[in-house]
């Protein structure tokens, strides 16, 4: 029994060994996935502007295809028709601030001379109408920059979706960045780019969300969202948006300009670097988000610091091996509370045959005693008898 015990010991140790070397192979897992489980953070903020922005590129496309039927519309009728069109879809749609159209030359009517003066047209006429919501309030004008999206239309790159870098402008009174994004107006009889259509979007909502996900994961040390080019379009530490991250964030260490090559790319791109305000070593991945089918990629990139990761993992660590070790004590506990039960029948029953087999010793020894006596009462009688024969 008890080499029985001594083995059922050794085996909980050898358990307990085990449990420790894979809790130590568990940490390195954790470890080496990490970056796996920030790139799902990357891709689910990146994703959340991407539908975003797709979205828009979607509004506007639908739009555009309307506007592509114009030739089934009286020719004095469409630019009114087109003009409640817009100011409709801009009110409706609360992340837009802006919205415009410019056509070419004569393109919708054929009519630019009788639209000279009209609020909406440019100095000749053209269709080039803009809506804007300024303090709740929608307001018509004429659509800025004509020649240049005339110049669009007609160059070899109409028929496709643009977005541009983003720009600070002017946004109810206060400085904000915007993304403008277009689309083409086509024909749908010939195929022929008549037109743009596009949208000014204000990239505040971008910083919401970063903020969001810094709140609801407390172990995100860095955030950053910015365009291919570098310029900061959210970031955790809100005063450096519209730098270039170039410039700012030092946290990246000499991995600022492969981070830079890794957005033109449109290519993931992950790292480690020790962050000296920090005082500790940064992983961090990014990862670029197409929008929609035009040339500009949105990045979003995570930092986690890798004390907040192995702090994790220790408390993870420690928790298991206590609740270890207090398995193993109670399954000790209840071996020897086990044995004690199973055990106390047996050595009762040896007990008793030890008692036994002591009786029959006691009684084997008593025995024999009493042959010996009686043989030595019978030996010294016999020397008596020899001497008195003798004598007679």
């Amino acid at each position: 029994m008890k080499f029985k015990l001594r083995n059922r010991i050794i085996i909980v140790i050898v358990i307990m060994g085990i449990i420790v070397l894979l809790l130590q192979q568990a940490s390195k897992i954790r470890i080496n996935s990490n970056p796996r489980n920030m790139e799902h953070l990357v891709c689910g903020n990146g994703e959340f502007n991407k539908n975003r922005e797709d979205g828009c590129f979607k509004v506007l496309y639908t739009l555009a295809n309307r506007m592509g039927d114009y030739e089934t519309i009286k020719a004095e009728e469409r630019r009114d028709r087109y003009d409640e069109l817009l100011k409709s879809t801009l009110e409706a749609e609360s992340q837009m601030v802006l919205l415009f159209t410019v056509w070419k030359p004569n393109a919708i009517d054929g009519m630019d001379k009788l639209f000279i003066g009209r609020t909406g047209s440019s100095p000749t006429g053209q269709y080039a109408v803009a809506y804007s919501r300024e303090n709740c309030i929608t307001i018509k004008r004429e659509s800025a920059d004509v020649e240049g999206f005339t110049a669009y239309v007609t160059g070899p790159d109409a028929h496709k979706a643009s977005i541009d870098n983003p720009i600070l402008q002017k946004i109810n009174g206060n400085d904000k960045f915007t993304i403008r994004m277009t689309v083409p107006v086509i024909n749908n009889n010939n195929d022929e780019v008549v037109g743009v259509l596009g949208c000014l979007l204000v990239v505040d909502v971008i910083q919401k969300v970063l903020e969001n996900t810094i709140e609801t994961n407390n172990e995100i040390a860095l955030m950053i969202v910015c365009s291919e080019d570098g310029t900061i379009l959210a970031h955790f530490k809100p005063e450096q948006i519209g730098r270039n991250i170039l410039d700012v964030d030092a946290e990246f260490g000499d991995s600022r300009r492969e981070i830079i090559e890794a957005m033109k790319n449109g290519k993931t791109y992950s790292g480690l670097e020790y962050d000296l305000f920090l005082d500790d070593n940064i992983r961090f991945v990014m990862k670029p988000i197409k929008i929609g089918n035009s040339n500009l990629n949105l990045t979003a990139l995570i930092g986690i610091s890798e004390s907040s990761l192995l702090k994790k993992i220790r408390n993870i660590t420690g928790f298991i091996v206590i609740m270890t070790a207090i398995a193993a004590l109670v399954t000790m506990a209840v071996i020897f509370i086990v044995l004690g039960f199973v055990t106390k029948p047996v050595k009762t029953v040896t007990g008793k045959l030890k008692g036994i087999s002591r009786k029959k010793i006691n009684m084997k020894s008593n025995k024999a005693n009493g042959i010996n006596v009686k043989n030595k009462e019978n030996k010294e009688q016999l020397d008596l008898e020899v001497p008195l024969s003798k004598a007679a």
